[in-house]
């Protein structure tokens, strides 16, 4: 496992929901209980425990799967309730920053676990074929625990593992890695490319919008303008004339605010949109065309009901680098 330069955390186990999300106290924070969401992993659904009918359905778009079942039992091997565990986050930040800034939708913590016998806890689970080395939003960091998980999901492959002979543990119920994976490492590089960017010019500041999201929302109540890096996810028709973009985050609330899409410069951003940044047709299990969905915006912030926004009124706003 990669030598810790990360923040790192000790909790203890309260229960594991399914093969990538558990439930642990935090006594640096009074023993007061969170959800993880954990990185690098992205098992299949399984039902949930007071579900007796076991019936073939779809949890969030994604098929319940045996192998989703199976991904559950054997996190429920490896973390035990009551368990001391640590938890890593993706960067250095002060515990109180990390726990604040590094959550997802629905505000789960996301973070790396390490077990109480100090195995890499996603490493296990990609090894063993439960999961695929899961990118979307990211590689794993630093660079030695993304190359364990590329060395682990490999021998997995090769040796036809859990969710690499899906048609013999799924039958029908399946998801089409051979599809989600390429649309992950894409999605991945873009990442990277914004991560290096941080690190190369650390003074000139672009606002992620998950991480930044308080200072973001700070700036959009003064007005400001901004750079910020967001995942752009779905186009929403408000009016006549009028669209928004939202970001993949729930939890953090960002838009972008296009007016006059019927104007020569509105068709040009949404055609830039669709053709560039937008998903098409992901449904959980496969994906007919997976834009980069990622991108560099330009332009004045503020606050509308509450939630920051940026108003687009040119295509070149919008950039694959930093402006």
């Amino acid at each position: 496992m990669p030598e810790q330069t990360q923040t790192t955390t000790a909790a203890v186990v309260v229960a594991v929901t399914d093969g990538d999300t558990i439930k642990v106290t935090l006594p640096v924070a009074d023993d007061r209980e969170e959800t993880l969401r954990i990185l690098a992993l992205d098992t299949e659904e399984c039902h949930s425990d007071n579900d007796l009918s076991q019936k073939e359905t779809h949890k969030g778009g994604k098929p319940i799967t045996n192998l989703g079942n199976k991904a559950k039992k054997r996190a429920r091997d490896l973390l035990s309730k009551d368990d001391s565990v640590t938890l890593i986050f993706p960067d250095n930040s002060p515990i109180e920053v990390a726990l604040a800034k590094h959550r997802g939708n629905y505000g789960r913590l996301l973070c790396y676990i390490e077990l109480q016998d100090k195995r890499d806890f996603q490493e296990i689970m990609i090894r063993e074929g439960w999961s695929p080395y899961m990118s979307k939003y990211g590689y794993a960091q630093p660079e030695e625990r993304h190359f364990s998980y590329i060395r682990a999901e490999a021998l997995a492959q090769a040796e036809g593992r859990g969710i690499w002979s899906y048609r013999v543990f799924n039958g029908k119920r399946f998801r089409r890695y051979e599809r989600l994976l390429p649309w992950w490492h894409l999605r991945a590089r873009v990442i990277e490319t914004f991560r290096a960017y941080q690190t190369q010019d650390p003074h000139d500041k672009i606002l992620d919008s998950r991480i930044d999201y308080d200072e973001i929302r700070s700036k959009a109540q003064l007005e400001e303008s901004a750079t910020v890096f967001s995942e752009l996810r779905q186009i929403t028709l408000l009016d006549s004339e009028k669209v928004i973009v939202t970001t993949g985050s729930d939890n953090q609330p960002f838009k972008l605010f296009i007016p006059g899409i019927y104007s020569w410069e509105g068709q040009k951003i949404l055609r830039l949109l669709e053709h560039r940044y937008l998903t098409i047709g992901y449904d959980g299990s496969t994906v007919e065309k997976g834009g980069t969905n990622y991108a560099y915006i330009k332009g004045p912030l503020k606050l509308y009901n509450g939630e920051p926004e940026i108003t687009i009124t040119k295509a070149s706003q919008i950039t694959d680098a930093p402006p």
